[in-house]
């Protein structure tokens, strides 16, 4: 899949194509890799249009799509282009925002089109929010899992661990932790009543976490895409936020030990990263 982007601002001569329209949408799998969303677009009835680039430019965020070479947008169809975005501004207002695609129509001759996202407004504000909300919180906390050695826990093997939070500036309000998450292959689930809270003075924030396998053939294991995208529901000013817990490359080596051992593999299986 190539990323393919095109110029901004849109070239004001170029052909238009009125007959297509857009929204932005945010699927669980865009969600879970957190600065990702979908440009929905529809061709209401025109002709086939090849769809060479994709682009979203506005005031707060800007994103570029994943255009596959030559994709075609049927007549009376509906597609979902991947984008990645970036917030631009914290300070700006969302304001208008517009998709931009490079197209190529029936007789092949390449056109410009700009769509409107006035019905995203929302969607877009709460992308803007979030991403600016784990930005502050990035210059407040640092996240990481830490884990121990395997224990039996209700006859099934388990791993203990802590979500340890440490504090980057000593100016910041108290920050609270409301839940925990696992990943594809792990349930990460607190060994202690939450929420808790990491308070100005702390230094460190020690969360007990206890880890078990979630999937356990081969195949399912060394195909599992982002098996260690653990995080924490934290809040400070606003309401939660996810945010991602970091690990390192010995913890990694220790879960996927643990989950050899738990799911009776001959031998630890590499899952993609």
């Amino acid at each position: 899949m190539n990323v393919v982007g095109c110029a901004s601002p849109v070239d004001e001569t170029a052909r238009a194509a009125p007959t297509l329209t857009a929204v932005v949408v945010q699927t669980r799998p865009d969600e879970a890799i957190g600065d990702r969303f979908q440009v929905r677009v529809t061709n209401d009835g025109g002709p086939d249009y090849r769809v060479l680039g994709l682009q979203v430019d506005g005031a707060a965020l800007t994103a570029v799509g994943q255009v596959r070479d030559g994709a075609v947008l049927p007549s009376g169809r509906t597609l979902d282009y991947p984008a990645t975005y970036r917030v631009a501004s914290c300070d700006a207002d969302v304001g208008p925002t517009v998709a931009a695609l490079r197209l190529a129509g029936p007789d092949s001759v390449p056109l410009v089109t700009t769509l409107p996202l006035a019905s995203s407004a929302d969607a877009l504000e709460r992308l803007r929010d979030r991403e600016c909300t784990q930005r502050r919180l990035r210059s407040l906390v640092d996240a990481a899992l830490l884990v121990g050695e395997p224990t039996t826990r209700e006859r099934a093997l388990v791993l203990p661990g802590v979500v340890r939070l440490v504090g980057t500036d000593a100016r910041s309000g108290p920050v609270r932790v409301i839940q925990v998450g696992g990943s594809v292959l792990y349930t990460v689930l607190p060994d202690s009543s939450l929420p808790t809270t990491l308070r100005r003075q702390d230094v460190r924030l020690d969360v007990p976490v206890v880890i078990r396998s979630t999937r356990c053939t081969g195949h399912e294991v060394g195909e599992a895409k982002k098996p260690y995208d653990f995080g924490v529901w934290l809040a400070e000013r606003t309401e939660a936020t996810w945010f991602p817990v970091r690990t390192s490359t010995t913890t990694r080596e220790e879960l996927m030990a643990y989950l050899a051992d738990a799911c009776g593999l001959s031998a630890p299986t590499s899952p993609a990263t």
